[in-house]
């Protein structure tokens, strides 16, 4: 894994080897992450906005007490001042904030997955991979996992169905997302969500339609309890035909509908 990072250009990787990092547990890669930033003082430190990244990171901002840019969909480092900005949806995707780090270091953010063009593969990029050795405290666990299970796959890509029900936070609860399941199975089509729907873990992140996720472009969607958000509709423009469902009969989704 740390020749492929080196290949897409990193300079320097840092590898850790221990049993007890082996698998994700928020509290042990919380507390190595912060020694690590302690021990090389990074500037600017990234995180994928997954699952994990949304877990990880307000911990790590807050141990190290530096503010923390949430799913970036733009970052700008000024050449002359340094100074990194970022771009990242607010109130509930209606507006894009352009936030300002204060000199606090190091600058973090989390990016929404797919939002920058990934580096080209280059075999012939020279990087260095650094072995650090760190003593693990298990009793630092605080969360463990009982059990997973594997969601299981899509019968075709989100971007390529013919057919999408997508649900948000009109669906109330995971239990009423549960219908929007239940409809797509019935039409043979795909299961999609906005931001809400995602964050409150109705449904996984591979599901999220908009600005931050995917660009759907299906013969008929079937929108349930979305209310019709910018960052939502930047996603389904090129629906062929939209059934909006919605008890608010004012909302900005039946403007597209």
């Amino acid at each position: 894994i740390a020749k492929e990072y080196i290949a897409h250009g990193a300079h320097r990787v840092l590898k850790i080897d221990h049993p007890l990092l082996a698998n994700y547990q928020v509290d042990l890669f919380t507390s190595t992450i912060c020694d690590l930033i302690h021990e090389h003082g990074p500037d600017i430190f990234l995180l994928g906005g997954s699952d994990f990244g949304r877990e990880l990171a307000p911990r790590v901002a807050k141990r190290l007490k530096v503010g923390l840019c949430a799913d970036c969909i733009e970052l700008e480092l000024d050449p002359e001042t340094g100074k990194l900005t970022a771009s990242s949806p607010a109130f509930g995707g209606s507006v894009v904030a352009r936030i300002a780090w204060s000199e606090s270091r190091p600058w973090m953010a989390t990016i929404s997955p797919g939002i920058f063009k990934e580096q080209g593969h280059n075999e012939s990029f020279r990087g260095e991979v650094v072995k650090v050795e760190k003593n693990i405290d298990e009793a630092q666990i605080r969360v463990r996992t009982v059990s997973s299970f594997r969601e299981p796959k899509q019968a075709r890509p989100l971007e390529d169905a013919n057919v999408v029900i997508a649900g948000g936070r009109g669906m109330k609860d995971v239990n009423g997302f549960h219908y929007v399941r239940e409809l797509a199975m019935m039409l043979g089509g795909e299961v999609g969500a906005t931001r809400p729907a995602v964050d409150e873990h109705w449904t996984s992140h591979g599901n999220l339609i908009g600005q931050t996720g995917k660009s759907i472009k299906p013969r008929l969607l079937i929108t349930c309890g979305t209310s019709g958000a910018i960052q939502y509709t930047a996603g389904i423009k090129e629906a062929e035909t939209i059934v909006a469902v919605n008890r608010d009969p004012h909302a900005f989704i039946f403007q597209i509908a």
